[in-house]
């Protein structure tokens, strides 16, 4: 873990710390606490509760997002997401859940026998069913091309 203020350089890549929730690449901060806004108008936000009804009953094929505060990473496929989720609407319901809270592992991993471990991970699911998953960032582009093949949209 980088201290507060310190910043490494590596060729064509600045890393500064901020505080412990805040890091920045090349001056983009990675590790806020509060979700993307563009995201949030058309993702879900899971619990527990709502785990079932949203992503195991749903009538259309469902992404998964699973992440943890803090994961830069995760922040960043917030972004992407958000770009592309208003492509989707009627065709492919995206959700989000963090794996560390509100026994959130526990509604997780019942569906996924294998468990998450890497983060961010999105679950492909299509009649309550994980029918593939992806582990690590993509760009807006690579996901459409991940949700039109595993899901036959356009």
């Amino acid at each position: 873990m980088l201290l507060k203020g310190v910043e490494k350089t590596y060729p064509g890549l600045i890393i500064t710390t901020g505080n412990v929730s805040d890091a920045t690449i090349d001056g983009r901060i990675l590790n806020s606490q509060k979700p993307a806004q563009d995201a949030q108008a058309s993702v879900i936000e899971l619990s527990s509760e709502n785990y079932r009804r949203e992503v195991v009953d749903s009538e259309l094929p469902v992404i998964v997002e699973v992440y943890v505060q803090g994961c830069g990473w995760c922040r960043e496929l917030d972004k992407e997401i958000g770009k592309i989720a208003p492509n989707y609407a009627k065709k492919v319901k995206f959700t989000r859940i963090d794996h560390e809270a509100d026994n959130a592992e526990l509604t997780v991993d019942k569906y996924t026998p294998a468990g998450i471990n890497l983060y961010p991970t999105m679950l492909f699911v299509r009649d309550g069913n994980v029918i593939d998953f992806e582990i690590g960032y993509r760009k807006a582009e690579q996901l459409e091309d991940i949700i039109e093949e595993t899901f036959d949209v356009r």
